[in-house]
């Protein structure tokens, strides 16, 4: 349409970036029962959220959201971490649970004498952007705008600074501003006169304690909490959806189903010298372990409407309409298939 022979010149814009535009949520709303199928994450449901982009049509997101990351409030000390393995663990594992509390009680017991020792060798004393001698990492050391510089090869962060309206453990009315970073590299526009810093560094982790929701700096990890295991999850069935580019794996508890053929919890811990036929641990088992088992037990049916005795069913309760309690209860209740 110009008459141009050729083709236009371009030229790179840096510090440029695209405005971010909110996904929209595709699951029905209120979220139904079928979006907390992706599995559980320390005790509570993973949800599987369809997301849509509102500016591109081809652009989607399946994202799984752990309810245990939500409306959390933001702690104003340090706490131990909790080290979670990759491996699956059981919901009916209710032993761990308790062994769990027991062991972050006692390491939340050494961690604050750890703190109080931290804060009198502090020499600002207040260093901490949430409380004294504690950051919770919200937006410290995470860049909100940057751009890549070509002649350095390196991204450059083009941030604003940090806004709160906390200090010190207390609220403010008004916000205050102070710095995203604590190390800013030599390369930045932004580094102080001849620092020799060679990479961004959030909050100073050797001055005060530093964490967020999954992880801490060195000084929490002597207080983080490898949580126990009582019960043994396997996979044993994989299924993969190539067109929605998911995969869904399939797990066994061995230690549910083994519990179920030995006739209870009680007599499974006796064959493996872990209880007498009374409910006493012995060996070293721990009694409080036993005993939250036991009373977890007591939620299943021993008979059915019919007055028929039933095993015990240390099953998993997929959802309202497939619980397997009720099948235990009500003979007449099957599954339809089709």
């Amino acid at each position: 349409m110009c008459q141009a022979t050729d083709f236009p010149p371009l030229q790179e814009v840096q510090n440029q970036y695209y405005k971010p535009h909110p996904m929209k949520i595709m699951n029905p709303q209120p979220l139904e029962a079928a979006t907390s199928v992706g599995g559980t994450f320390k005790g509570k449901p993973v949800y599987t959220l369809y997301l849509e982009s509102p500016v591109a049509d081809s652009f989607k997101l399946i994202l799984p959201l752990p309810q245990v990351m939500n409306l959390n409030p933001i702690p104003n000390e340090a706490k131990p971490s909790l080290l979670v393995s990759a491996s699956v663990s059981c919901p009916n594992d209710v032993g761990a649970g308790v062994a769990e509390t027991d062991a972050i009680d006692e390491a939340n017991e050494k961690m604050r004498e750890a703190q109080e020792e931290l804060l009198k060798d502090l020499t600002k004393g207040t260093d901490g952007q949430t409380n004294k001698g504690f950051t919770f990492v919200v937006c410290e050391g995470r860049s909100r705008k940057a751009y890549y510089d070509n002649d350095l090869s390196k991204w450059i962060d083009d941030s604003p600074p940090c806004k709160s309206f906390r200090k010190d453990g207390a609220t403010l009315t008004n916000s205050r501003e102070y710095p995203r970073w604590s190390e800013i590299p030599s390369y930045s526009p932004e580094a102080i006169p001849n620092t020799h810093y060679t990479e961004y560094l959030g909050p100073n982790p050797d001055t005060h304690f530093v964490m967020d929701w999954i992880k801490c700096n060195q000084t929490l990890n002597n207080y983080a909490i490898a949580p126990p295991c009582y019960h043994t999850v396997v996979g044993i069935a994989e299924n993969i959806d190539e067109e929605m580019g998911l995969i869904y794996e399939v797990f066994e508890c061995k230690t549910c189903k083994n519990i179920v053929d030995a006739g209870g919890i009680i007599p499974y811990r006796e064959a493996r010298q872990q209880c007498d036929k009374d409910g006493k641990s012995i060996n070293d088992f721990p009694q409080n372990v036993l005993d939250a088992e036991i009373e977890f037990e007591k939620n299943y049916p021993v008979e059915n409407t019919k007055g028929e005795s039933v095993k015990t069913a240390w099953g998993i309760v997929a959802s309202q309409d497939h619980d397997g309690r009720k099948m235990l209860e009500n003979p007449d209740l099957t599954i339809r298939i089709g």
